[in-house]
């Protein structure tokens, strides 16, 4: 998810890029969950993505840079989750939420009502303590 924070307004952004009534619910929905989950604020990073918190990554290659810690954006009929793919229990929680479709830390879902939310919450949960715990100095700025 390289890609960086921007100023524009969240809301207009869901107004402008939902595809029907539909998915517009489920993309304010999603942002009062990972707003209340995270205890972010929602902001655009890029054009399309929605994003609770920030990190700073650096790899071995010596690249670095921020990206949110967790977030989500509409692709077409779906919308992308932006969680960590390295949780315990994540198969079992992805079976949960089913249908969906899976990148490496992206999960797919069509729609809010054909998924258990429940599990889009833990996995949300999850996926920040996982990046707490990659990252310490940047929770300690939170805490």
């Amino acid at each position: 998810m390289p890609t960086s924070y921007t100023k524009a307004s969240v809301r207009e952004f869901i107004d402008r890029a939902a595809k029907n009534e539909t998915q517009h619910a489920d993309l304010l929905a999603l942002t009062k969950m990972l707003t209340r989950v995270s205890g972010e604020k929602p902001k655009m990073w890029g054009p399309t993505i929605i994003g609770f918190g920030t990190y700073h990554y650096k790899y071995e290659s010596g690249r670095e840079g921020d990206a949110c810690r967790i977030g989500f954006a509409p692709r077409g009929a779906q919308i992308v989750l932006y969680l960590s793919d390295e949780m315990p229990g994540r198969a079992a929680l992805l079976k949960r939420i089913a249908p969906v479709k899976l990148g490496v830390a992206c999960v797919y879902i069509k729609s809010l009502a054909l998924s258990d939310v429940a599990a889009i919450e833990e996995m949300s949960r999850a996926s920040l303590a996982i990046m707490d715990k990659k990252n310490p100095d940047n929770a300690k700025k939170r805490a």
